[in-house]
């Protein structure tokens, strides 16, 4: 792929190298977010505005973010089958191709301060993808079958739109790190108990106005922000959480 379009390897790096040494499990550490790096703030820096389900053959002079803003050709996201970590944070990107499916090999995903509005329904298909983060979007909605998606350990969805999350939610077994906050949600599904491995939630400055019953069964979780949301009480059984460390809910209406 890279060599057929005259692309310097650089322009699509993966970020893998940029994980390694990154202790994500440990708590005094924050999650990569995406843009540590000044080199590598942006993958696509010419105005790309969305990712296009084809490309073609063009010549070399021309900018790679042109060529995948402006072509239709014969060249599909198969040619991206093999990379397993995309980064396209900061590109102004507007939404993702329809058969983003064909990137089965994808564990890590970041769209970090662009302007997607949602995720195509083929997007839960990605069955391998371990660490996605979409903070700073404009996403309305996740897909109805998000849960699908039983690979995820890291998932950032904060600084969106999101009202709400779908009750297949609590299918994320694999989930450790939960950063929701600057949504609008008002409720959590009633599944969101089901996230036995769920160690880290941040869900500061929202709407919530209730935790479900269920989220006592969080017996993992270790860290819990909910400041600056309308709760005014918490669940019966939330002292059951042992391992909770830290707890912060600050500017809510608990008494």
């Amino acid at each position: 792929f890279v060599q057929r379009l005259g692309i310097g390897f650089s322009q699509v790096r993966s970020v893998r190298g940029a994980m390694e040494g990154e202790t994500a499990h440990e708590l005094d550490h924050e999650y990569p977010t995406g843009d540590e790096e000044e080199e590598e703030k942006q993958v696509l820096n010419d105005g790309l505005t969305n990712m296009p389900a084809v490309l073609e053959r063009t010549s070399e002079s021309e900018p790679f973010a042109k060529r995948m803003c402006e072509l239709e050709g014969v060249l599909t996201l198969h040619d991206l089958v093999f990379r397993d970590s995309i980064r396209l944070s900061k590109t102004k990107l507007q939404g993702l191709p329809a058969r983003i499916d064909v990137l089965s090999n994808l564990e890590t995903l970041f769209l970090t301060d662009n302007l997607i509005q949602k995720l195509p329904p083929s997007f839960t298909a990605l069955h391998k993808l371990q660490e996605f983060i979409i903070a700073g979007n404009r996403l309305q909605a996740l897909p109805e079958e998000f849960g699908q998606l039983r690979s995820l350990h890291l998932l950032r969805l904060d600084g969106n739109c999101l009202e709400v999350l779908p009750e297949s939610f609590g299918n994320l077994a694999a989930l450790t790190w939960l950063e929701l906050q600057g949504n609008r949600i008002e409720k959590l599904p009633s599944s969101f108990g089901q996230l036995s491995a769920l160690e880290v939630l941040r869900a500061d400055d929202n709407g919530l106005v209730e935790l479900p019953d269920s989220f006592r069964d969080l017996r993992s979780l270790r860290q819990f922000r909910c400041s600056g949301n309308r709760l005014s009480s918490l669940p019966i059984g939330f002292e059951r959480l042992s391992n909770l460390e830290s707890f912060h809910a600050e500017n809510n209406q608990i008494t």
